[in-house]
């Protein structure tokens, strides 16, 4: 579940429109008394496109806060702890 969520992250990296009309949410995977879920942020990079068909009045776009460098670290990580946990199993 946690890598479907990184995964996501890294897919909509450059989504400036979702299905409701905005930006994409980067979302944080979660897990607190054995109960995971994907909860969504909800912070935004402008960057001055007055071209982009998503620029608002001032010529600015909302791009979602994603750093592909740290999702990457992350899927790492998750990948790891999974490993773990699979051989604690065994």
């Amino acid at each position: 579940m946690a890598m479907n969520v990184i995964s996501s992250n890294i897919a909509n990296l450059n989504t400036t429109r979702t299905h409701d009309g905005s930006p994409y949410k980067r979302k944080e995977f979660v897990c607190e008394n054995q109960t995971c879920k994907a909860l969504e942020e909800s912070k935004f990079v402008l960057k001055y496109l007055p071209d982009h068909p998503d620029a608002d009045e001032n010529g600015y776009v909302s791009f979602p806060d994603i750093d592909s460098l740290k999702e990457m670290e992350i899927m790492i990580q998750a990948s790891r702890e999974y490993e773990k946990a699979k051989k604690e199993c065994i």
